[in-house]
């Protein structure tokens, strides 16, 4: 059985957040491996406990690249698959946030002012102040 933090990771998402973890894995401004989209396309079939004595790294090597096993091109690509759990984490979670909350208005001012964007920053700000003054 393969163990890994990705595989950490993956085993504690829910049944959407994992087919959400799906789209990510597959969408091209997230990841443009086609490897990875074809590792959590094999990873399907173990979710959610992921513990099948059938799941090694041999075995989902020669699903994803279809050949001889390669313990440092498995290894790297299990890093990759960790980067992209991450990232998927962060941008879950921000997905997850009401879009008006606090870090999310605080995070898209700044994103407002380092682009020069005043009139813009001028109305966010503007609104956030006037929300904050009733709560």
């Amino acid at each position: 059985m393969l163990k890994s933090k990705a595989i950490d990771i993956l085993k504690t998402l829910s049944r959407d957040e994992f087919k959400r973890f799906g789209y990510f894995a597959e969408s091209p401004y997230f990841n443009r491996n086609n490897s990875l989209i074809r590792l959590a396309g094999e990873l399907r079939e173990f979710y959610p406990s992921f513990d099948s004595g059938k799941m090694t790294e041999e075995y989902l090597y020669k699903k994803v690249f279809g050949n001889k096993y390669s313990y440092s091109s498995m290894k790297n690509l299990m890093s990759e698959m960790l980067t992209l759990c991450e990232n998927f984490l962060i941008a879950d979670r921000v997905n997850k946030v009401d879009n008006l909350g606090p870090r999310n208005t605080i995070d898209l001012l700044e994103e407002l002012r380092e682009r020069h964007l005043d009139k813009l920053f001028e109305a966010h700000n503007r609104e956030q102040r006037i929300l904050y003054t009733f709560i």
